[in-house]
């Protein structure tokens, strides 16, 4: 990486802090270590997770030449059992009461999310570097605030707009070297 990708990265990274920092009546209640939430502490750590799982499969594609549908299929159904297994233990066995929304609202979170989005993503490794599709999973808990805004009708401050902007900024810094980056060696094809 090159110093500017890691002054835009930095850049990136900083943004998150003003969202982290603040806390609601509902966070105190979960309860809090230092400055961070037990579910701020879940979404660093998620996304930190996410980023290292996208290397691992580029790898997979560019290196030992995976099909993205291959390993995307692999990791979501490994995935996907064992969230079921995690479900069960900490939330016990839950009956569907309304069997036809569940499964139409199931197949469309699979369909979107897991056939459309991620399937995408491993086609977008083919031309764009592990670290700069990584860096934009920080854009993750800005969407998820954005569409509980939208969808749910919570409130969001200053410190979203304010975190938003220094994202979009690290990785518009980021990116743009990475232009001149793969202009000056050609790695994309």
């Amino acid at each position: 990486m090159t110093r500017k990708q890691w002054i835009g990265l930095l850049i990136g990274f900083f943004g998150l802090i003003p969202i982290l920092i603040t806390s609601s009546p509902a966070e105190a209640l979960i309860g809090e270590i230092t400055i961070f939430s037990w579910p701020e502490l879940a979404v660093l750590i998620s996304v930190v997770t996410h980023s290292y799982s996208w290397i691992v499969m580029r790898k997979l594609i560019r290196d030992k030449s995976y099909s993205p549908m291959m390993v995307n299929g692999i990791s979501m159904t490994s995935g996907g059992f064992m969230m079921l297994i995690t479900a069960f233990f900490f939330e016990g066995f839950f009956p569907v009461t309304e069997i036809v929304p569940f499964f139409g609202w199931l197949a469309l979170t699979i369909i979107i999310g897991n056939i459309i989005c991620y399937n995408l993503y491993g086609y977008l490794l083919k031309y764009y570097t592990t670290t700069f599709l990584s860096f934009a999973g920080f854009l993750g808990p800005l969407f998820a605030a954005f569409y509980g805004w939208i969808f749910l009708g919570e409130k969001i401050g200053w410190y979203f707009f304010l975190s938003s902007s220094i994202v979009f900024v690290g990785l518009y810094l980021f990116y743009q070297d990475e232009l001149d980056t793969t202009k000056e060696y050609d790695i994309i094809p």
